[in-house]
């Protein structure tokens, strides 16, 4: 591999690291939103004794579309981050190293070793992302689905039902 190949390599990897980052921003706002929702059905909660099965049931209704959202949310958080062993790029990699051990595999690198380990860096980075979308995009959905339920719910019991 060629350094305008390395180069080529290092502007894929950024690339798949920014989408990472854009994901986990829209990850963050649909989490606020699933906690905001499920804080409106506490706040609209009856006190404990009021509690029975109609209102339970609403409760499940409203509830959990949003939870299992934010479940979504918090797996995408938190990826299956497994990289290379022997990578001289990737942090689980090199921390998994000595410093010394770090710095032999510096000095032995090539450019073609270089490159290798950045191409295994764009794909596994690639399918972190793909994962991290995956989650939130299902998050997101879950979320538009319920939105009608979860007003619903809130009406109904911000009335007394």
């Amino acid at each position: 591999m060629d350094n305008q190949e390395v180069d080529r390599m290092e502007k894929s990897l950024q690339r798949m690291l920014d989408w990472i980052k854009a994901i986990d921003t829209k990850t963050q706002i649909a989490l606020g939103l699933n906690v905001a929702m499920l804080g409106g059905l506490v706040a609209v909660t009856p006190k404990p004794e009021s509690l029975n099965p109609a209102i339970l049931g609403l409760l499940a209704l409203g509830g959990l579309l949003p939870f299992v959202s934010c479940t979504q949310c918090i797996r995408a958080f938190f990826p299956n981050t497994k990289g290379p062993g022997d990578s001289r790029i990737f942090f689980g990699a090199i921390a998994n190293r000595s410093l010394s051990g770090f710095r032999q595999a510096l000095a032995k690198e090539t450019t073609e070793t270089y490159g290798d380990d950045l191409s295994e860096q764009v794909y596994r980075n690639a399918e972190i992302a793909t994962g991290k979308y995956r989650m939130v995009k299902n998050a997101i959905l879950l979320q538009g689905m319920a939105v009608v339920p979860w007003l619903i719910v809130c009406y109904f019991l911000f009335k007394g039902f």
